[in-house]
């Protein structure tokens, strides 16, 4: 591989990492709708959910924790693996909880739980995997175009 040039593979990757991770949940709720006539309404709750506590709640306290004890965690790898596994399960089990019990009162059986699943893992594969391939696919673009040294 030569310098300053993205490799065909390596951007062939990129484009079915973002085609995946936007499609498949697009393709999920379609097919579990039909399916099992779930409301297309609790995939967005599931979305919200995802959203608002492991994107942004869970964040918040990352950078108080960071912040006060960041040292001690990064220094010891089981302690940060302890700590973000905790962390990432109070947050989204937390998170699904409220959204259950607040916005789905009424619809609390299996096929709507199915859709609040593919609304909660559908936007992490989105905001995860989908955009940061996206965003690393136009510089590897430019890149080969001539457009970045």
């Amino acid at each position: 591989m030569e310098l300053g040039h993205v490799g065909t593979a390596t951007m062939a990757g990129m484009v079915f990492s973002l085609c995946v991770s936007i499609l498949f949940p697009i393709v999920l709720v379609i097919l579990v709708h039909k399916k099992t006539h779930a409301a297309v309404g609790t995939f967005f709750i599931g979305a919200a959910a995802f959203f608002i506590f492991a994107m942004t709640l869970e964040q918040v306290l990352h950078r108080i924790v960071f912040t006060l004890c960041g040292d001690t965690l990064s220094g010891n790898i089981w302690l940060y693996g302890l700590y973000g596994g905790l962390a990432a399960g109070l947050f989204e089990e937390a998170g699904r909880y409220i959204a259950m019990s607040r916005f789905m009162k009424r619809r609390l059986d299996l096929p709507n739980a199915l859709m609040y699943g593919v609304g909660h893992g559908g936007i992490e594969a989105i905001l995860i995997e989908g955009l940061p391939s996206g965003s690393n696919l136009l510089p590897s673009v430019l890149i080969n175009n001539g457009g970045i040294e």
